[in-house]
């Protein structure tokens, strides 16, 4: 694969993404949308559902609302 695959836009900034980044990664939120930092997660989930989600995460080890990866580029 290129790595223009692995290259996305923040769905609210705009940002670039790289999913292969170890140190950055991705934020998904509703199994869908692609965010580049907690602050657009926020942005996405509103502040008090954000706040929920974040306290959840921290408790149980991950949320139902978003969740941070990144990946690992398949060899063809």
């Amino acid at each position: 694969m290129s790595a223009d695959t692995w290259i996305v836009s923040c769905e609210v900034c705009n940002s670039n993404i790289n999913k292969l980044d170890q140190d950055e990664g991705v934020y998904v939120v509703g199994d869908s949308e692609n965010v580049c930092s907690e602050k657009c997660v926020e942005e996405v989930l509103g502040v008090e559902t954000f706040n929920k989600a974040k306290e959840e995460w921290e408790r149980e080890g991950d949320s139902r609302s978003y969740y941070w990866t990144y990946y690992e580029e398949k060899e063809e």
